[in-house]
């Protein structure tokens, strides 16, 4: 959705030896799901193109992470347009409005979700890192969901085969062509990849410092909106797990 440089999984060419033609199996012409990117992307899906879908599988990353990535993107933007300020105070402001802006809409998806399953609808929530977890249990987790959301269509066998080749599969997908996104480069280089790139414009310490103050005010608001959708209990969790990751993550070996 609302993203024309987002290639369709179907189209993609991957890149890993042996990985090919992956997708070579899936009829192109028949739509079986829709990706959107926000809040926004999602009432998009539901008003304007009337899709009402029999399962909805909600994807998060913790927020210091992906936030800086898109952050970055915004910055490139800015750059290409117009350079960037060369005051470090104006480019230090730029920078906080874009990470204000991005937390919104990162708690405004969570928002929706957690609003739309009050509803009754088949849902259900992963989170990235289960998803690039080096454990079997938090693939295995991941991919029962996944399964559930689709309708039990996934043999057991090839479970078991999703599980164990998990890696490979992740990598091929990474160095695909068209792959250039961000969230890539934490698989083809290293974790903090972005994070790097990110405290050489902001200081990493100022966003862990801004991020956990948005995301405690929005604890007190999911608490005050508990009582109306009962599954805000479970956004509360989501909220203290990524609160607790971001508060003791080390940034000694980062320069600012």
């Amino acid at each position: 959705m609302d993203n024309s440089r987002d290639v369709p999984l179907v189209n993609n060419s991957y890149g890993l030896e042996g990985y090919g033609d992956v997708l070579a199996h899936v009829d192109a012409s028949r739509i079986v799901a829709y990706k959107a990117h926000s809040a926004d992307e999602v009432r998009c899906l539901f008003v304007e193109h009337l899709v009402d879908p029999r399962g909805i599988l909600l994807l998060t990353r913790n927020p210091l992470y992906c936030i800086a990535s898109h952050v970055l993107g915004k910055l490139d933007k800015a750059r290409s347009r117009t350079g960037l300020p060369q005051d470090a105070d104006e480019l230090a402001l730029l920078c906080e409005k874009a990470i204000d802006l991005q937390y919104e809409k990162w708690f405004e998806l969570l928002g929706l979700y957690y609003r739309t399953k009050a509803q009754g609808r088949n849902c259900d929530h992963v989170l990235y890192e289960d998803m690039c977890s080096s454990q079997e249990v938090d693939r295995a987790s991941f991919l029962a969901k996944l399964d559930r959301i689709l309708g039990r269509q996934i043999k057991a066998s090839r479970m078991t085969e999703l599980v164990r080749d998990w890696d490979n599969i992740v990598m091929a997908s990474a160095s695909g062509e068209g792959r250039a996104w961000r969230g890539a480069m934490t698989f083809l280089h290293d974790k903090n990849f972005n994070l790097t790139k990110f405290d050489s414009i902001y200081s990493l310490s100022g966003l862990i410092t801004r991020l956990v103050v948005k995301i405690d005010k929005s604890l007190d608001e999911v608490v005050g909106h508990s009582r109306k959708f009962p599954a805000y209990a479970a956004l509360q969790s989501v909220l203290a797990r990524y609160r607790d990751e971001i508060v003791s993550f080390d940034v000694t070996s980062f320069g600012n």
